[in-house]
């Protein structure tokens, strides 16, 4: 019974009536993408809280494809979606905020949503994350990941021949139809982490869990248009009012 209620509350199933009325909402982060099949969109979104003290509001919700967006409809998903492993089945990491990481090892669980099968990653902790930029000047989808290729770590400086980043936790930020960027987010987990009691005391060898996130700028001119198939990669909708996401 106590199992059933915790999987109940982690993902809620409402039913959005055609009619339902809600306030419209200005949202700073706003993005979505379709599922590997495109039966189905994720929304990601966050919002200010709407008292002057309140936290934001943020949330991922699944809903069938071609159904107007309004929030805690469809299948809210309690957690960070990280890749797509197959069509039906979404790797998702959930991160207990404001503990240091005991081990590096994960709680394994799984739920549904809709006839797709969620891997739940349940981490005890976190180390915080950290940014890297890199470049490149070619990219191609296959098998549920995205190839990018000549990549340097400044223009004219070579480091790579190619990088694969899984689809799932990767955006588009663009400009009507040239993409600026690529946005890849990934967990790093590794067992060199120190922690600095004092001055004469430092413990090392401890478990760290980092949330990486990589900028790809392309430096040559990609069109969204020129691509054949964007499902499983997040694109920015942000505007004003739910009734202008679909």
């Amino acid at each position: 019974m106590k199992q059933t209620l915790v999987i109940f509350l982690a993902i809620i199933l409402n039913s959005c009536l055609s009619d339902t009325k809600q306030t419209d909402y200005e949202y700073y982060e706003f993005i979505s993408q379709k599922s590997l099949d495109g039966k189905y969109e994720i929304y990601k979104y966050c919002r200010t809280g709407m008292m002057a003290f309140s936290s934001d509001i943020c949330g991922l919700q699944m809903q069938k494809a071609g159904t107007e967006f309004k929030e805690n409809c469809g299948i809210r998903i309690n957690g960070h979606l990280i890749k797509w492993i197959s069509k039906d089945t979404l790797e998702v990491t959930r991160l207990e905020l404001g503990h240091r990481p005991k081990d590096t090892i994960a709680r394994i669980t799984y739920q549904k949503a809709y006839d797709l099968t969620l891997k739940v990653l349940n981490y005890n902790g976190n180390s915080g994350g950290n940014l890297r930029e890199l470049y490149f000047d070619g990219l191609k989808i296959e098998n549920e990941k995205m190839i990018f290729t000549n990549i340097q770590v400044k223009k004219d400086k070579p480091y790579k021949t190619a990088m694969t980043v899984n689809l799932g936790d990767l955006q588009i930020e663009n400009k009507n139809d040239t993409i600026t960027k690529f946005i890849f987010e990934d967990l790093a987990l590794s067992m060199n982490g120190t922690y600095k009691h004092s001055e004469d005391s430092t413990e090392i060898n401890l478990p760290r869990i980092r949330r990486v996130t990589t900028y790809f700028h392309p430096t040559e001119i990609i069109k969204i248009s020129e691509l054949s198939n964007l499902n499983g990669i997040y694109i920015n909708k942000k505007t004003t009012g739910n009734n202008g996401y679909k």
